[in-house]
């Protein structure tokens, strides 16, 4: 059993390590870098497609989407309806495009190509277009980044 003096050391100690530990934060072999620029207005377009055969999906990527919008996208398998001209509910499976761009003609003029060539390639009725203006930052956006910059960030 300990005595009353050895129990106050042992909870002293036991905070002044707890005080030590929380003092000391994570430690990280890289330096975190930190871009002074912060946010920028972009616009995010969001496209919904009707499903393709995940092969001419890619294909499309490859050969039409990826060239407007190099600096990237994401895109996602959904499930979606939506009511067709004879005034039917359709589910359906999907397929959702998202990307980040700065807001000026060509890139807008892009978003629209994109859904045109979907609709006659694939001879779809509509390819849903939502876009939004956002703030959004990304350390990989610099303009000293070391990679050639496409038209649509210079």
């Amino acid at each position: 059993m300990r005595t009353g003096k050895k129990v106050k050391m042992d909870q002293w100690g036991n905070i002044l390590l707890l005080f030590l530990i929380c003092s000391v934060g994570p430690v990280s072999a890289a330096p975190v870098v930190k871009y002074p620029s912060g946010p920028s207005q972009m616009v995010r377009t969001e496209l919904y497609f009707g499903a393709i055969p995940r092969s001419q999906w890619d294909g499309f990527l490859k050969q039409v989407v990826t060239p407007l919008f190099p600096e990237g996208l994401t895109w996602f398998d959904v499930q979606g309806q939506w009511r067709a001209p004879d005034g039917v509910t359709r589910k359906l499976p999907s397929r959702m495009l998202i990307v980040l761009y700065a807001d000026n003609r060509r890139n807008d003029q892009a978003i629209e190509q994109v859904r045109r060539e979907f609709k006659n390639q694939f001879h779809h009725l509509a390819v849903l277009r939502v876009s939004m203006k956002v703030q959004a930052a990304d350390d990989d956006w610099r303009p000293n980044r070391g990679l050639k910059r496409s038209a649509q960030y210079k």
